[in-house]
């Protein structure tokens, strides 16, 4: 896959995580709590981020009826789903696969590969506090790339897409 830029998104309640990569360096990463908001506003921050990278794949997470998100999440993941398509990217949409115990384990694994966002490594939440650390939609961005990189099938569809 050399030469390949990828641009990984995922979604959760209110913010999305982005990450760009290049030969799969991560280059480039961001949390938007705008294109969180509505499907609308996904496709304009997603639409910034294709014109500014000029990425050949976006990766997102693939809806399906079981996932647990919200009919909300479900609608920005599909509308950025779409902004990838209307540029003419290769748009792979990735099962989230789950290799750690827990979301604070994976993010910890992500951070050794991808030393760059050590610092944005969330803290697992207190019993007394309700809202959930809002760093984890980034390395769920991450861990779509390393789920599409890692899929060998996946790359030689690449492959010959790319010609």
């Amino acid at each position: 896959m050399t030469g390949l830029k990828v641009l990984a998104v995922a979604a959760a309640n209110r913010r999305v995580g982005y990450a760009y990569f290049e030969n799969w360096d991560l280059v480039y990463w961001t949390i938007s709590t705008k294109a969180g908001e509505k499907p609308l506003n996904a496709v304009a921050v997603t639409q910034d981020l294709i014109t500014r990278f000029a990425p050949d794949v976006l990766v997102s997470q693939k809806v399906t009826p079981a996932l647990t998100k919200s009919k909300n999440t479900k609608k920005v993941i599909s509308a950025i789903a779409r902004t990838g398509k209307q540029n003419d990217l290769i748009c792979i949409a990735v099962p989230r696969l789950r290799k750690h115990k827990n979301k604070y384990e994976e993010a910890e694994a992500l951070a050794k590969i991808f030393p760059q966002v050590a610092d944005y490594l969330p803290q697992p939440r207190q019993l007394h506090h309700s809202k959930e650390p809002r760093n984890t939609v980034l390395f769920e961005a991450i861990a779509l790339a390393v789920t599409l990189f890692e899929d060998e099938d996946q790359n030689l569809l690449m492959a010959q897409a790319m010609g």
